[in-house]
């Protein structure tokens, strides 16, 4: 799980930096308008945060696919 985590991470920070490496390009070069870049970089976030949420979401699942009472604070001490 560890690995899928790290793999999510580099391609959020390629995606990043190859988005910026791009807009930049085209705003310096009068290519792209400022209103345009911001708004492709405020997506760009969105996607990251998303991706982060999402391997947070399934790490979750995993962790209680291996413990399914390990969340539960209510019926805890209900088994014993």
């Amino acid at each position: 799980m560890a690995a899928r985590l790290r793999r999510s991470i580099l391609k959020n920070l390629a995606w990043a930096l190859g988005y910026n490496a791009i807009a930049l390009s085209l705003a310096v070069a009068g290519m792209l308008q400022p209103v345009i870049a911001a708004g492709l970089m405020a997506g760009s976030s969105l996607l990251v945060v998303m991706r982060s949420l999402r391997a947070n979401r399934e790490s979750n699942t995993a962790e209680a696919r291996r413990d399914p009472g390990a969340g539960s604070l209510f019926f805890s001490g209900l088994e014993k």
